[in-house]
């Protein structure tokens, strides 16, 4: 059994669905340690925070009181191989991140990229590039990034080509029930948003992008899942755009209804600024539905551009448009989604849970060779956004 303690910031029903494949697989002594709880938010977008029967545990509130528990445990479990969810965002894990560094562990950092649009001061800045140029450049420091983005990025402070992993986020396998609910069923065609209503999801962008077409394509229809403090100028913006009517917007629903209703639809867009990954397009995949998003998404990097979904530049409303125009062309969503379908099943929780077992072997030195990410030939080598 392969010893590894995975450090993830909160519960998560996409998580948790990795975290079983990787006991359902067998081969796995696994701990979890979560930062806290789920949070209000979370829940409040329809998040469970009901756990598989894995071993967990939770760290303490107070700020101090966890930084002390979670550097005690990194040096009890100093022989096991751990995982730990990004260097800054959670002060326990710098904390249990340093312990493992001082002593040498094995450890890997499972990380997306930051946003660069986020402000930080500089003298936060540099705390961050110092000490994270440290954990990268310890002799047993490994990286499982999400995405290109945080490959780029992690590897600019120090953490070496040959210890990286490519990795992503990961969902399981569709229901007979799930799959057997995508079609059209009026000859219209049905786009949809999940996601946040914020500004960093683009959605006005997409707003933008089909009020033309819905003057153009009277059986086209947007349906928006989902809230936030962008509701009320999204409906002001539909109404302006005169699309009010052809715009629902469909509140939250539960997470586990989620994939359900993603294969009612007939293509999902994520217009996203910035998005570390888009688990809604591994969602998708899973139940056939092909997908639209910018090149600001992290998921973008399994997304084979003209065959399994389209790619846009990010708040580019003129290529956004482009886009779904072309999966509008008769025959293209059935095209499409049987190519998405395909890759769902290579990004599917189970796929990546042997990946990441073999991933842990080769760090422990159990495997010569590293081994290389059952998606990695989702999307063709040259892929590009279309042009308008």
């Amino acid at each position: 059994m392969v010893p590894v303690t995975i450090w993830m910031n909160v519960p998560s029903f996409h998580q948790d669905e990795f975290f079983r494949a990787l006991v359902e697989a067998g081969q796995t002594d696994l701990r979890v340690i979560f930062s806290t709880g789920l949070p209000a938010d979370r829940h409040a977008l329809g998040w469970s925070s009901e756990t598989g029967t894995y071993a967990q545990r939770v760290l303490p509130p107070q700020r101090l009181a966890a930084a002390a528990r979670a550097a005690r445990i990194a040096w009890a479990e100093r022989d096991r191989i751990h995982v730990v969810n990004g260097i800054w965002a959670e002060p326990p894990f710098a904390a249990a991140l340093t312990v493992l560094s001082a002593i040498g562990a094995r450890f890997a950092v499972y990380s997306e990229a930051p946003d660069d649009s986020v402000w930080r001061s500089a003298p936060k800045h540099l705390a961050r590039e110092t000490f994270g140029l440290w954990v990268a450049g310890r002799r047993r420091a490994h990286l499982l990034p999400v995405a290109h983005f945080a490959e780029r990025y992690f590897q600019r402070l120090g953490f070496r080509p040959e210890a990286t992993y490519p990795f992503g986020y990961f969902r399981g396998g569709a229901s007979d029930l799930e799959l057997s609910r995508r079609s059209s069923r009026d000859g219209g065609r049905d786009l949809l948003y999940v996601g946040q209503l914020i500004p960093r999801k683009g959605i006005d962008v997409l707003l933008t992008a089909i009020a033309p077409l819905c003057t153009q394509n009277p059986r086209l229809r947007m349906t928006l899942v989902g809230d936030g403090e962008s509701r009320g100028a999204l409906e002001a913006q539909a109404a302006a755009l005169g699309i009010a009517e052809r715009v629902a917007f469909a509140g939250v629903i539960p997470s586990q209804g989620i994939k359900a209703r993603i294969a009612e639809a007939d293509v999902l867009v994520l217009p996203s600024r910035w998005d570390g990954w888009g688990m809604v397009v591994n969602e998708a995949f899973s139940v056939g539905v092909p997908v639209i998003v910018s090149d600001r998404c992290g998921a973008a990097d399994i997304v084979d551009h003209g065959r399994s979904g389209l790619i846009f530049r990010s708040e580019d409303a003129a290529n956004l448009r482009a886009c779904i125009e072309a999966a509008l062309v008769p025959g293209a969503v059935e095209r499409m989604g049987a190519k998405a379908l395909e890759t769902g099943k290579l990004i599917s929780a189970e796929r990546a849970a042997v990946y990441m077992i073999d991933c842990i072997r080769h760090i422990g030195g159990e495997l010569d060779e590293a081994p290389v990410p059952p998606w990695s030939t989702a999307r063709r080598a040259g892929g590009s956004p279309a042009r308008p």
